[in-house]
């Protein structure tokens, strides 16, 4: 606006007001676009989730010759049962094969009984669903993308019943957090949520020296002590009886043997499909094994894989750069995935220990993490055909079909992995270029170009 001889005062109000009035249409439609787009999500939300929570509450819509995908959550009814009203000690009288930190969210449902069991714990995951939920929003929020949180809207539905009859969610959800909390440089939460996972489920503790050496060094001890803390808090209660917590988990499943739906599982399968071989698939630890003269080998083999494997990321990890939650995203992303697809027990509710990791590194890597979640995609999609309606044809009916989608997506968990490892990989190497151009470009003692090979000779 530039001032003119006719120009008045009233003209110059006039004209503020106008852009006053613009200003405030332009912050109404924000506000509008923002409530819509909360609203959306909310009904998106409710809409997958109610969804996905009547079929978990009612598995017929599987078919009547279909595994019952309810049958865990069925035992944490009898578990708790007994304890709450019969007085059952959690590992002296009923072994139970949890770590202690699983025991008080199994007994959340007995004490709220409003319609059964089973529904009020398939509510209470899908309230922990939203959590989780919260938590890549707030990630989203501190510098990444979106691209995370509607990675976790699809992916946790699309994994079927398991999503909401386990109480793997808990871990997924502590996993989500601890990755927010790292970007906020809240340590010592982050060591408290990872040993959250570690009490819950035992496999999560792995990320913990992986992650050690992202955190500050004046503040790894405050991390570690974390992390045994409450570790420490779940085995307080089970203190009188820590022998037999040991026989319950670690020797329980310490003993466990190459299940049917692992990489080497599948293996022995498909090896008995092409060349009958004889392999029997036996009921075991719950669950299903292949059994066979090799099967001791291949656990062994697994066994060592794995542990080279997190020696490996371990590592790698200490290559990352202190503080760099981004970078390290894709490596835990890589890592657990790995091991769960390397090892010799692999149940399709891990993949959301790996969903959540994945969201995470896909909210913070958009563009590296896209190939490994491509992937994954499809995993998810495969492990919720096999798991419950392809299960009893893939154990029991010699079913070709059931097989190879076991097959692939065991195949498809590892890769999976190696990609968000190579992913890790590259963003290392474009950061250190970037660096180097950058430094080349304000230092002038190294922006002078190198010689070249006549000037070598002269």
């Amino acid at each position: 606006m530039t001032a003119t001889s006719d120009l008045t005062e009233d003209v110059l109000l006039d004209d503020l007001d106008e852009l006053d009035d613009d200003a405030y249409q332009i912050g109404r439609r924000r506000r509008r676009w923002r409530v819509a787009a909360v609203v959306g999500v909310l009904l998106v939300f409710v809409l997958t989730r109610a969804a996905a929570g009547y079929v978990a509450d009612h598995p017929p819509p599987f078919g009547s010759n279909t595994a019952d995908g309810t049958g865990d959550v069925n035992l944490y009814d009898y578990y708790t049962f007994q304890m709450r009203h019969e007085g059952s000690s959690a590992y002296a009288d009923l072994h139970i094969e949890y770590p202690p930190g699983a025991i008080p969210v199994i007994m959340i449902p007995r004490y709220v009984r409003i319609i059964s069991y089973r529904t009020e714990f398939i509510m209470l995951m899908i309230g922990f669903d939203a959590v989780g939920l919260w938590g890549l929003a707030r990630i989203a929020r501190r510098g990444g993308t979106w691209w995370g949180f509607w990675a976790w809207m699809l992916l946790v539905p699309l994994l079927g019943v398991v999503s909401y009859t386990r109480f793997d969610m808990i871990v997924a959800v502590a996993l989500v957090w601890a990755i927010d909390c790292a970007l906020a440089g809240r340590w010592r939460l982050v060591g408290a949520l990872l040993g959250v996972g570690a009490a819950v489920k035992l496999v999560p503790f792995a990320l913990v020296p992986l992650v050690f050496f992202a955190v500050p060094r004046g503040r790894r001890r405050g991390y570690a002590l974390s992390v045994l803390a409450v570790i420490a808090v779940a085995l307080a209660p089970f203190a009188l009886e820590l022998g037999a917590l040991w026989t319950s988990v670690i020797d329980y499943h310490a003993e466990r043997g190459v299940q049917a739906e692992s990489l080497w599982g599948a293996g022995l399968l498909a090896a008995r499909w092409v060349w009958n071989y004889p392999v029997t698939v036996v009921a075991s630890h719950r669950a299903y094994d292949a059994s066979a003269d090799v099967a001791p080998l291949l656990k062994t083999i697994s066994n060592g894989l794995c542990i080279g494997a997190l020696a490996c990321t371990t590592y790698l990890a200490s290559r990352n750069r202190r503080g760099d939650v981004a970078r390290l995203s894709l490596l835990l992303f890589g890592s657990l995935t790995v091991l769960v697809g390397l090892g010799s027990v692999y149940s399709p509710q891990y993949l959301l220990w790996i969903i959540a990791l994945g969201s995470a590194a896909f909210a913070l890597n958009p563009r590296a993490a896209a190939p490994a979640m491509g992937a994954l995609f499809v995993t998810v999609t495969l492990a919720h055909l096999e798991f419950p309606g392809w299960f009893w044809d893939l154990l029991f009916f010699d079913k070709g079909g059931a097989l190879l989608d076991l097959v692939v997506r065991d195949i498809f968990t590892v890769t999976v992995g190696l990609l968000a490892i190579w992913a890790w990989y590259r963003s290392g190497r474009r950061s250190h270029m970037a660096e180097s151009s950058s430094t080349a470009a304000t230092d002038p003692v190294t922006s002078v170009p190198a010689p070249t090979p006549a000037t070598i000779v002269q």
